[in-house]
């Protein structure tokens, strides 16, 4: 674990790993992802600069609001802080739906078809998101539960996985729940690109990548360690109710869109 990268305690200046890779995921969206959507949609690279431009902060407000609905009796003396890249977290779901409802209108007002840009824009999307989970691994949040896997990893004693009331001792050896969600983002990233000579309609890979997104957050929320803070709805955590509602949207979005290109091939020409 590594949370601060650098540090200039003279000037009282720290640079934080995942407030760093925060950047790098965002740079990386804006840099690479405007070519690989030109290339792979024919969009031209300006267009989709621009409307990533207009998601990110979208994918960040969301996911910090959804955050501090989970959390606000910790964000209360100090709500603001919950908008400092460094610091607190941010929720995969709430991202997703912000994003969600700003994409139509940002594509619409730059003229590009919505369905084309968001299928080309998931591989980028996708690593992007591994690149911020990592982040969270080095800087310790978002950790699993205690594991006698081969592959779990222990953090150092005053890590955030065994302070803030966790009942875990220093030294238990956990789930590396940061890095199962960054490899699930990584193998997403690669079937986007496989699935693009089987896609059948515009806005198919990315209802594909939503439903992979969605399922497998839900079979790894049950490896993430319990705190005080987290928020249960019935005998489940708000997080994984959240994920299994994605699952059942993506799927339904999907048996939609089958159905309205099965209409449209059956229409005479």
């Amino acid at each position: 674990m590594l949370p601060v990268l650098i540090e200039f305690p003279q000037l009282g200046v720290a640079i934080h790993s995942r407030g760093l890779l925060i950047v790098v995921a965002a740079l990386f969206c804006n840099l690479v992802g405007p070519p690989w959507i030109e290339a792979l949609e024919g969009i031209d690279r300006g267009k989709s600069r621009r409307a990533l431009l207009w998601l990110l902060p979208s994918a960040f407000l969301g996911g910090r609001l959804h955050y501090m609905a989970n959390h606000w009796s910790e964000l209360a003396a100090e709500p603001l802080a919950a908008f400092v890249l460094w610091g607190r977290g941010m929720h995969a779901g709430g991202a997703i739906a912000l994003v969600a409802l700003a994409m139509p209108v940002v594509t619409g007002r730059l003229g590009i078809p919505l369905g084309r840009f968001a299928d080309g824009a998931v591989p980028a999307v996708a690593i992007a998101v591994a690149i911020a989970r990592v982040g969270c691994f080095l800087r310790g949040c978002c950790y699993g539960a205690a594991s006698d896997w081969p592959w779990a990893v222990r953090f150092p004693a005053d890590a955030l996985a065994y302070g803030g009331g966790s009942a875990l001792a220093p030294g238990t050896a956990l789930h590396p729940l940061q890095l199962y969600f960054a490899s699930a983002a990584l193998v997403i990233a690669v079937l986007a690109l496989w699935l693009r000579r089987h896609r059948r309609y515009e806005g198919q890979i990315a209802l594909i990548a939503l439903l992979l997104h969605s399922l497998s957050a839900a079979a790894i929320e049950p490896f993430r360690s319990d705190h005080p803070g987290r928020v249960y709805w019935g005998s489940l955590p708000q997080l994984e109710w959240v994920a299994l509602a994605m699952v059942a949207v993506a799927a339904l979005a999907l048996v939609v869109g089958r159905e309205v290109d099965r209409r449209r091939l059956a229409k005479p020409a």
